[in-house]
């Protein structure tokens, strides 16, 4: 499963981009839940390339940077 952080300078909060979202959303305490995002990413050659499903995830953290 990925998981990834992205830190955004002048942002209090790191994102967390987590499978595991609603798992995440009650055990993580210290992060606020709308800084908890799902991520799907390529799940280690389970979905395939032609997908396209990195490069969404790539787009989806270029669009919280800016």
């Amino acid at each position: 499963m990925n998981s990834y952080f992205i830190l955004i300078n002048g942002v209090d909060q790191p994102f967390l981009f987590d499978g595991a979202r609603p798992s995440k959303k009650k055990r993580v305490d210290w992060l606020a839940p709308d800084h908890i995002m799902p991520a799907v990413g390529s799940m280690r050659g389970a979905i395939p390339k032609e997908a396209g499903m990195v490069e969404k995830v790539i787009n989806d953290c270029v669009s919280f940077a800016y």
